[in-house]
């Protein structure tokens, strides 16, 4: 569980896709629950906002594998652009050591 949360460590495609996937279901889960559920919406935004972090940690560890720069993880940002950095970046081969 802690090595969800380390933006120091590598990952390969596999488990990069496989988070992305994980969280991005259990988001729409907590968004679509956060309407049946006024009072715990706090609660539920706490959650999707841990997810994201997850996502960003992989993400991270994602580029570091491929043997790029950490910072190409401000190109996620991007409107439009961020989401195909997001998906190059996931289907880049690992860098040979």
């Amino acid at each position: 569980m802690k090595q969800l949360f380390d933006f120091t460590r590598v990952a390969d495609r596999g488990e990069f896709w496989t988070v992305q996937l994980i969280t991005a279901v259990l988001q729409i889960m907590l968004l679509s629950m956060m309407a049946n559920a006024p009072g715990a919406v706090w609660l539920i935004v706490i959650a999707i906002l841990a997810m994201v972090i997850v996502q960003l940690a992989t993400l991270v560890a994602r580029i570091r594998d491929t043997g790029n720069n950490v910072l190409w993880v401000l190109a996620c940002f991007i409107p439009y652009i961020g989401l195909v950095a997001w998906i190059v970046f996931g289907c880049l081969e690992s860098k040979k050591s």
